[in-house]
């Protein structure tokens, strides 16, 4: 194992892209290698990002993936106050993350060149992609109370039922491990205010840990309007953001009961509850629309090791989700009319996860994931639903073999599952208002994939995937909203073929230690469906798009004399539109920028007497430019970002206080035209933690979690 603190466009200037986008990675590579660090294991600042390399003893029935191409982020990163999951997400490699605003807007992520749609995203195990459709918000995630953030890109674990084509999120929230309290207040530019409160508390019969935060943003920032005239600078001014305040309020609790050693049952509770302004583009600011969001989350889990022979391990959960999605737009400022919609989501799911080792050279996963959607949309102003109400079934089985030959230190690994959605809607068609049962629709959806792993040797391990993921039809995208969006029942599934090879490496000699993680990837997505309007304004989902797209990953962390440390990573993302459409055949996919730079030097955990001790960093974001739409006519600019940040901490009394920088330059940038960022940003925490460990009691409850 080790850990990493890891408009228009000219075709002359598209193939020079194409041609210097791979020099563009290596120069870059070079540069990092040149001057970069990871934290060794044992030192007293944990490492921002780490990954596992295949050590069988250590992951050998864990949900990480060993062949898999991830990323795990730990709650122990080095301190930055105001930070937001989405943010931390855009800085590692492979990804590319749109954001609508400021913290707390709307926020989606591709993966290697996906949709949002192709990427599965977990809460402790709960799935969040939804029948109706849509990207996941990974900006509603709180990050307040979360443990761990682990990113799979092209290839996903068996242990998690459903797959994406693009890859996997999952956030696990923290398990109570010792006695604790904390807190934390944070204030920030455009009257950012944050509060926040953890516990957890250990007992012979039960461990309890709770987690509480509070949010809010008024989010009045100051941008450049182009008043909607992207090829005319001369008429642009500078405006402020209205109606995009924000308040979010966030638990979570945890109670884990012990059976014996190697067994425990755990009950986990969270909700989100966030009241919105919706400003609309920064042309059309809305003054009056607002979004409520809330979700709610129950779960009961059971782990154990042994229960299938003295190598193997158990899990199984039952959840169920609720979501609520209330929108009130009275004037028509963002819908094409007056609206109030009321729209209601509820899941109960299970998932089963086993794995056992009848020889020393085979190892068994499988996984059973079951799971019941149903969905209400309702318009108070029409006294009508918003979209089709119905149900999705879904079961997905998989089996997972991997067989280990030792001499070779090789281990491959084919995998399948099948997923069977069944979908049932009632609908109004164009000659009756009287709701009728559509037809039942189900799909089978075959999932393959193989990987090998190899431990070339102690320091370096190699790994190779190949997978066919399938994505089925979104309710929206096949039975449409009876409003903007009508059906097309008869759309397949996207189909995606994914493959990747990588190498991870690493290093430790006396006051020096260095990790890399290097990946070319590659995937083929056909019957991608998409969007098209017609005449009367309404559009009609269908299979049309194709794309290919092409890349390479590189990340490195170096640590110099303890204290010296920098973690960096760039990707290169060739996305291209292949389908038959002359305008957009040969373009480069939207918002897919095809290069991403993040660095990150720090001076980590120094001395300054007194019980004091001090980190400072900084950090540079580059993003190439992209574009908007598939013609490639809009093109989002090109952009650098500075940061930087420190804190300074006491040992005894457990008080640290973080200052933190973004966008220092003050540069005007946007993910999505129309959607303005924030420009310089300004953050500062206070934060507590009282250790209460106790030993006697934190060693008499070591029950599997």
């Amino acid at each position: 194992m080790f850990r990493r603190t890891h408009n228009r466009r000219a075709t002359d200037t598209a193939v020079a892209n194409k041609r210097n986008g791979f020099a563009i990675l290596l120069f870059a590579g070079a540069w990092l290698c040149a001057f970069v660090p990871v934290v060794k294991a044992d030192d007293s600042v944990p490492p921002i990002y780490e990954t596992v390399v295949n050590a069988r003893a250590a992951t050998f029935f864990s949900a990480k993936d060993e062949a898999a191409s991830a990323v795990v982020v730990t709650s122990n990163r080095t301190a930055r106050s105001g930070e937001t999951v989405e943010q931390i997400v855009s800085e590692l490699p492979g990804v590319a993350v749109t954001r609508y605003g400021g913290p707390g807007a709307l926020s989606t992520i591709s993966i290697r060149g996906s949709t949002p749609s192709q990427v599965q995203v977990y809460v402790d195990d709960i799935p969040l992609n939804l029948a109706t459709g849509g990207g996941v918000d990974i900006g509603f995630i709180p990050i307040w109370g979360m443990e761990r953030l682990e990113l799979f890109k092209g290839s996903s674990p068996i242990a998690f039922g459903a797959t994406g084509i693009g890859g996997l999120l999952h956030v696990a929230t923290q398990s109570p491990e010792e006695n604790t309290i904390r807190g934390a207040i944070g204030v920030g530019s455009w009257g950012t205010q944050n509060l926040a409160v953890s516990g957890s508390y250990l007992l012979p019969s039960v461990r309890a840990s709770v987690s509480l935060s509070a949010s809010k943003w008024l989010g009045n920032f100051r941008f450049e309007d182009n008043m909607g005239t992207n090829f005319d600078p001369t008429d642009d001014r500078a405006t402020t953001r209205s109606n995009n305040d924000l308040a979010q309020q966030d638990g979570v609790a945890r109670l884990v009961f012990p059976l014996g050693e190697n067994r425990s049952i755990s009950v986990i509770s969270s909700f989100d509850n966030r009241d919105q302004g919706v400003p609309g583009l920064a042309l059309f600011q809305a003054t009056q629309t607002r979004l409520h969001l809330g979700r709610q989350t129950t779960q009961l889990a059971y782990a154990s090791q042994g229960d299938l022979g003295p190598a193997s391990r158990v899990r199984a959960n039952a959840y169920v989700l609720h979501m609520t999605q209330a929108f009130s737009d009275p004037l028509g400022e963002i819908a094409a009319s007056p609206s109030n919609t009321d729209d209601t989501h509820l899941a109960f799911g299970s998932t089963w996860r086993a794995g056992l080792a009848p020889t020393q050279w085979l190892r068994l996963k499988g996984v059973l994931d079951l799971r019941h959607e149903s969905f209400v949309p309702r318009d108070s102003f029409k006294n009508t639903p918003s979209g089709p109400p119905g149900t999705r079934d879904f079961i997905a089985l998989g089996i997972e073999p991997s067989a280990w030959i030792k001499n070779a230190q090789l281990e491959i690994t084919p995998s399948a599952r099948l997923e069977v959605s069944r979908d049932v809607l009632t609908v109004r068609n164009a000659f009756t208002t009287i709701p009728s049962a559509t037809d039942p629709r189900t799909s089978f959806l075959p999932v393959l994939r193989l990987s090998a792993t190899h431990q070339a040797t102690e320091g370096i391990g190699l790994r190779t995937n190949v997978s066919r993921y399938v994505r089925a039809p979104s309710t929206t995208e096949r039975y449409g909203n009876t409003g903007f969006i009508v059906a097309n029942p008869s759309l397949d599934p996207e189909t995606g073929i994914n493959a990747d090879a990588g190498a991870r490496f690493s290093f430790e000699r006396r006051s020096f230690s260095m990790c890399a993680d290097a990946a070319l990837f590659a995937s083929w997505v056909s019957d991608l469906i998409q969007f098209q309007q017609n005449s009367q304004g309404q559009a009609r989902a269908s299979n049309i798009g194709k794309a290919r797209i092409a890349g390479g990953e590189l990340a490195v962390g170096l640590t110099a004399f303890k204290h010296l440390k920098l973690t960096a990573q760039t990707t290169y993302t060739d996305a291209i539109d292949t389908s038959d459409i002359a305008s957009r055949s040969g373009k480069q996919l939207p918002l897919r920028p095809r290069t991403r730079i993040y660095g990150r030097p720090e001076i980590a955990d120094i001395s300054l007497g007194a019980g004091l001790r001090s980190s400072i960093y900084g950090d540079v974001d580059f993003t190439s430019g992209n574009y908007r739409d598939p013609a490639n006519l809009v093109k989002v600019p090109s952009r650098l970002l500075l940061g930087a940040g420190a804190s300074v901490s006491h040992s005894k009394s457990g008080i640290r206080l973080i200052f933190s920088a973004s966008n220092l330059t003050n540069a005007f940038t946007f993910d999505l035209t129309g959607f303005p960022l924030p420009g310089r940003s300004l953050f500062m925490t206070l934060d507590w933690a009282s250790p209460l460990t106790n030993s006697s009691l934190s060693a008499t409850s070591p029950g599997a979690s």
